[in-house]
C-alpha cells in the first residue's frame, strides 16, 4: 500500500492497513496528517472562539485554586494567558504530536517486547502508534467545521469541542475539576484509537491477539485515567 493508501485505510481496512504497517513501516506521512490538523483545528479556535475566551477557561481549568484568586490576580492570569493562548494552540501542536508519539511508541516497544515477550522494532511500533491517531486528525476537521458553522462559537469548551466527549454535555460552571478529567478522558474518538493501537500492536508481534493487546491498552488507559484524575484532586 501507499502511504496514502495507508491513511485512509486506517478508517476503511484497518486490518489490511496495520498487516502492510507490519510489512514495512512508515509514518511521516500519518506525522504530517496529524500536524496539518491539529495546526488547522488550533487556528480555527484561536480565531473563532477567540484567545480572551480560550485564556478565560484554560484558567477555570485550574480548579478552585485558580478561582479563589484575587480580582487582580484573576485578571493577570488571563491578561497572560490570552498572549499565550495562540502559541499553545497554533505553534505547539507540532511539537506535541512528534514528541507524544514518539514517547508513545517508546512505552509501547517495551510492552510487546517485555511484557508481551515479542521482537518488534521500535520503527514498526512508531508507524502503528502515527497511524492508529488518525482518527485525531479527523476529529480536528469536525472541530473546524463546527466552528465555522456555528454562528458563535464563543461558548465551544476547547476540551471537549464536540459530543464524541462526555465531557461536551457537563456543566463547565458547576462541574469540579477532578470530575472535568474524568469525563474528558471518556471519549468515542479515544476508544476508536485505542482498538487501532490494539490491531497494529497485534499485527506487529508473532501470534499475539487482539484481545490480547486490547486488554494491556485498557490497563494501561485506566493507569492513565486515575493519574491524570488524581493531580486534578491534588
Amino acid at each position: 500500500m501507499s502511504p496514502v493508501a495507508r491513511i485512509f485505510g486506517v478508517f476503511y481496512a484497518p486490518v489490511a492497513t496495520f498487516e502492510d504497517i507490519a510489512r514495512e513501516p512508515h509514518f511521516i506521512l500519518a506525522w504530517v496528517v496529524l500536524i496539518v490538523c491539529s495546526i488547522l483545528m488550533g487556528y480555527t479556535l484561536v480565531h473563532r472562539v477567540g484567545p480572551a475566551e480560550l485564556a478565560r477557561q484554560m484558567v477555570a481549568a485550574g480548579g478552585a485554586r485558580m478561582q479563589s484568586l484575587p480580582a487582580d490576580q484573576m485578571q493577570r492570569a488571563v491578561a497572560l494567558d490570552t498572549k499565550i493562548a495562540p502559541i499553545i494552540f497554533q505553534a505547539l501542536p507540532p511539537v506535541f504530536v512528534i514528541i507524544f508519539t514518539l514517547v508513545l511508541a517508546a512505552i509501547f516497544l517495551a510492552v510487546e517486547n517485555f511484557l508481551l515477550g515479542q521482537s518488534v522494532r521500535y520503527k514498526g511500533v512508531l508507524g502503528v502508534v502515527a497511524h492508529a491517531y488518525l482518527p485525531n486528525a479527523l476529529m480536528a476537521l469536525l472541530v473546524v467545521l463546527i466552528l465555522f458553522l456555528r454562528a458563535d462559537p464563543t461558548g465551544v469548551n476547547f476540551q471537549a469541542p464536540i459530543g464524541s466527549n462526555a465531557l461536551f454535555y457537563a456543566d463547565p460552571s458547576t462541574t469540579s475539576p477532578v470530575m472535568s478529567k474524568l469525563l474528558s478522558q471518556i471519549d468515542l474518538f479515544g476508544f476508536w484509537i485505542m482498538a487501532l493501537l490494539a490491531l497494529g500492536l497485534a499485527k506487529l508481534g508473532n501470534k499475539l491477539k487482539f484481545a490480547t493487546t486490547l486488554g494491556v491498552i485498557v490497563g494501561l488507559w485506566i493507569v492513565w485515567v486515575l493519574f491524570s484524575v488524581g493531580m486534578a484532586a491534588l
